[in-house]
């Protein structure tokens, strides 16, 4: 496979149109000094390697091993390439950069190795002269053969250097580490004999793992062709062996699956001379661009035979042999003239100089484009790399630290200057969910009172719309209310608890005994859910740390700076943890008298969950009445209408109190003139305690919080910096030799920041050739 680069498509013609006008390309491009200040100008920038950063146009000479491509590059190129018997054996790429020049004939071989920093280019052996005679092109062919050997044993050239190959044996030469390589041989040549072109000698194809004994250089080798023949200013020159049908070839396959219209396609049939008897008209149909119309259309080549390979024909005598061939077998002799032009080595090269001159003319503007967005890559990638500290390695480490706990305010401390409550990745997003959470738990473990004997339990409705939980609408507006899940406790349970017990503790007259016992029973039940939010705010804290350290610090891995940093981290962290919990131990603790002095509040919430229990007890013994004060229009969120009879009944009972100066706002006002009875006492322990429970509640759920917040959020703040510099032995002896230490720079940091600097110096090397060259346009 062979790439002759710097060609980009026509513009597709039907089978039938002409060929390109035969203008000499040599004239447009070799003959010009216009000209070849472009030729010299691409030649320019490949040999910097370019190639890998801007997508110069290519013609990729494609097909399979034993096709005869390497013949048709030697007739174009004059360049001899390796042989094994008289098979070609490319197995690397090599690239040759041909140029016209009145100068004498020279010759220069370059090893151009890809590696992990990225491509370093090393002259093989010296410059070779003497002319295009015989004796030199055996010189550059064992030159050639050599610079292949030594890309392929890259072990022996660690431990021998490359020049071990210029002079080794056969032996040495024959052998391999490796079978096939994307390092490359560059060829240079110049001379007054010498065309204008550049073209890159792949491998060929692998026809199948059984012609070459291991499937995985089939693959390799299909791969290598793919990163070139897949690019947008890839021209594809397949070629094609007319002794088996193109269909059953590998170049024809992966030319179509590259270029499935045959837009970027030039074809190329070898090999002519072995065409079987009755198969004229099948390769005549390629010829015309009939089988497989392609836009640049299809040539035919003749190659010298076994035979003349044997006997060492020149260049000139195949040439000689290839046009007596065309001129004198009637398939060829009868072809329409415009197809006939089509014929022979000498007709497709300069097709291809010709199509070279404009297209390097349109390529060149856009390459500086591409160059400058390329080094802006360049340079933002380097800014992401630590620079190397080589005077202040303590300033340096210093630095660091301090701009990570920057980064650490920024993220947690609502006083932070530039702290956003609103930041999809600010902590307090992750923190509310969690409070929320807690809220609700602790809701949950409200007293459960049920104001009715166990044995007489009603058929009560689902809670909902219709529902007698507590009057969460009126006095218990809360985003956390969540019903009680505790065991159920019963009219007649809390009157067995009340006999025998003291009056005393909470401010009203009911025996206060009681319900403290009920408030601290729930309070028992806070330490699990005060325990998961502690748990759960110290697990988010120690993710978002960890984060922010492999931010700041991951590229000090090599020193162990990333480890010691995370495990200061931790330690504090943890310390900071022991020290919430104790906090909230003695809060815990504090809510375990179960006591208020909120004498306002406490009563306001006690009247009404005596009323919310007294009407819920009506409704279970059956009264419609009350039971119709849950429904519209007098509980405006219910789903069923009260009926006729109890909206009359209360009217009514609402106009006779009028009538004593009494008057009614609220219909569940009437619960609350319902006479005293013998549960009485029952019921007003129930509205205590929930009382009592509900001011601790809303009191708890407000100062654990913050006392979280306090202690292991900002305390984790506090004494950071002082855990950090006490962890790395910021201070002390020995203290700038640990820094330099901590900066010790990985492989992979040093590799990764030699390949952008070698890509920098390349692309700022392309674009003063560029400004050198001038206005490329000026001259279209």
């Amino acid at each position: 496979m062979v790439i002759i680069s710097h060609l980009q498509p026509l513009p597709s013609r039907p089978p039938s149109s002409r060929p390109p006008s035969r203008t000499n390309g040599l004239q447009i491009l070799g003959s010009t000094s216009h000209g070849r200040r472009y030729l010299d100008l691409i030649n320019h920038l490949m040999s910097l390697g370019i190639s890998r950063d801007v997508d110069l146009p290519l013609i990729v000479v494609l097909g399979n091993q034993s096709a005869g491509k390497s013949s048709l590059i030697e007739a174009m190129s004059s360049i001899a390439l390796p042989r094994h018997g008289l098979q070609a054996c490319t197995r690397v790429p090599i690239e040759c950069r041909l140029s016209h020049s009145e100068a004498p004939w020279k010759c220069n071989i370059i090893l151009r190795l890809n590696n992990a920093t990225g491509r370093q280019e090393l002259e093989f052996g010296g410059l070779i002269t003497g002319g295009d005679d015989p004796h030199t092109m055996t010189v550059v062919k064992d030159r050639i053969r050599r610079a292949q050997a030594a890309i392929l044993n890259p072990l022996k050239c660690i431990q021998e250097s490359t020049d071990y190959f210029l002079v080794c044996d056969e032996a040495a030469l024959s052998s391999r580490e490796i079978s096939f390589s994307e390092s490359a041989v560059c060829v240079e040549v110049s001379g007054r004999n010498v065309p204008d072109l550049t073209f890159v000698d792949l491998p060929g194809l692998i026809q199948s793992a059984l012609s070459n004994g291991n499937p995985a250089d089939v693959k390799l080798v299909e791969d290598l062709a793919r990163q070139y023949i897949e690019r947008e200013n890839c021209i594809i020159l397949l070629t094609i062996v007319c002794e088996t049908d193109a269909a059953n070839q590998a170049a024809y396959d992966l030319a179509r699956k590259c270029d499935p219209h045959g837009q970027r396609t030039v074809g190329v049939l070898t090999k002519v001379d072995r065409i079987n008897a009755g198969e004229e008209s099948h390769w005549e149909s390629y010829i015309c661009n009939n089988a497989e119309p392609l836009s640049y259309g299809w040539y035919a080549i003749k190659q010298p035979s076994t035979e003349g390979l044997q006997l060492g024909v020149t260049r000139e005598a195949a040439a000689e042999q290839e046009q007596l061939h065309f001129e004198t077998v009637k398939m060829w002799t009868q072809l329409p003239s415009e197809y006939r032009a089509r014929l022979g080595v000498r007709r497709l090269q300069k097709d291809l100089e010709e199509i070279l001159g404009s297209l390097i003319r349109k390529r060149v503007p856009a390459i500086d484009d591409e160059l400058l967005r390329n080094y802006e890559e360049v340079e933002r990638e380097l800014l992401k790399i630590p620079s190397l500290t080589l005077g202040n390695p303590i300033g340096e480490i210093t630095s660091l630290v301090l701009q990570f706990l920057r980064e650490i305010e920024l993220d947690i401390c609502p006083k932070h200057p530039n702290f956003s409550h609103h930041s999809a990745f600010s902590f307090s997003r992750e923190f509310h969910p969690l409070e929320r959470a807690f809220k609700k738990k602790i809701r949950t473990t409200a007293p459960n009172f049920k104001p009715w004997d166990k044995a007489r339990t009603p058929d009560l409705k689902p809670e909902g719309k219709d529902s007698i939980a507590p009057p969460q609408a009126d006095f218990l507006r809360d985003s956390a209310f969540e019903p009680p899940s505790g065991e159920e406790i019963f009219l007649d349970d809390v009157q067995h608890v009340l006999e025998g017990s003291d009056v005393g503790g909470l401010p009203d007259a009911a025996p206060g005994f009681v319900p403290q016992s009920y408030m601290r029973q729930s309070v028992e039940l806070w330490k699990q859910p005060m325990t998961l939010l502690v748990e759960d705010v110290f697990k988010t804290l120690s993710r978002r740390y960890q984060a922010i350290v492999d931010n700041c610090f991951d590229k000090y891995h090599e020193g162990g700076l990333d480890k010691l940093v995370s495990l200061a981290l931790s330690t504090h962290l943890q310390k900071c943890r022991e020290d919430t919990f104790k906090h909230i131990q003695r809060l815990l603790k504090l809510e375990q008298r179960a006591c208020t002095n909120n004498d306002n509040d406490f009563r306001r919430f006690k009247a009404a969950f005596k009323t919310h229990y007294r009407l819920r007890r009506e409704i279970a013994e059956g009264n419609t009445v009350f039971e119709g004060l849950t429904m519209r229009p007098f509980n405006p969120n219910a789903s069923r209408e009260a009926s006729v009879q109890v909206r009359t009944a209360v009217e009514s009972a609402k106009e006779k109190l009028l009538k004593l100066g009494v008057t009614v706002t609220d219909p569940l006002q009437l619960v609350t003139m319902l006479p005293e009875d013998a549960v009485s006492p029952a019921l007003e322990i129930m509205a205590s305690a929930s009382a009592s429970f509900e001011i601790a509640y809303r009191r708890f759920t407000d100062y654990a919080p913050q006392i979280v917040l306090q202690e292991l959020v900002d305390g984790s703040l506090e004494g950071l910096r002082d855990a950090i510099y006490d962890r790395i032995q910021l201070r002390g002896p020995d203290v700038f030799e640990r820094c330099q230490a901590f900066l010790r720079e990985s492989p992979k940091i040093a590799e990764q920041r030699s390949a952008l600097q070698a890509k920098r110096t390349r692309l700022i090397k392309a674009r003063r050739k560029l400004q050198e060259f001038g206005n490329p346009t000026a001259d279209s």
